[in-house]
């Protein structure tokens, strides 16, 4: 009797193999492929093609935002987001997948961008216009450091 403690005589670690071939067990093998498609198996998911479009016209939607004062930038980033994020939607439909949220948040950030920088262009034509007189008065009469004060003053007043 072993008592917990050890004992000389007992046989230590496993019992032998028996004898003879010990390969005659079956050898299992991999698993079969996935006789059906699962849409939600990683392996089987599809590719939406417009993700890349969608996530680059949510990015110039963003950017024409932040550069509204800077006409230019934020008219060509918002036009460029406008095409992209329609043609991203567009794509994910034609491919049977929803509409892209990027691609709706692209195309609402480039028009919010879109109508801001035009705004702010079509004010400075009008300011421009309204008061092109006054500013070649004050420039041709030597008061060209005035000038900006005075037209900011007058375009405020409106």
């Amino acid at each position: 009797m072993n008592n917990g403690y050890y004992d000389p005589n007992r046989p230590q670690g496993r019992p032998p193999y028996p004898p003879g071939n010990n390969m005659n067990y079956p050898q299992q093998g991999g698993y079969p492929p996935p006789s059906y498609y699962n849409p939600n198996n990683p392996m089987n998911a599809r590719m939406n093609p417009g993700n890349s479009n969608a996530t680059a016209s949510l990015v110039l939607g963003i950017v024409s935002i932040i550069f509204c004062m800077t006409m230019i930038i934020s008219l060509i980033c918002s036009i460029v987001g406008l095409i992209l994020g329609i043609s991203s939607r567009k794509q994910s439909v034609r491919a049977g997948f929803p509409p892209l949220g990027n691609a709706s948040g692209g195309i609402v950030c480039s028009v919010i961008g879109l109508v801001i920088s035009l705004g702010i262009l079509f004010y400075f034509i009008f300011a421009l216009y309204a008061f092109g007189a006054e500013f070649s008065y004050y420039f041709n009469n030597g008061e060209g450091a005035n000038t900006a004060a005075i037209l900011f003053q007058n375009m405020l007043s409106l």
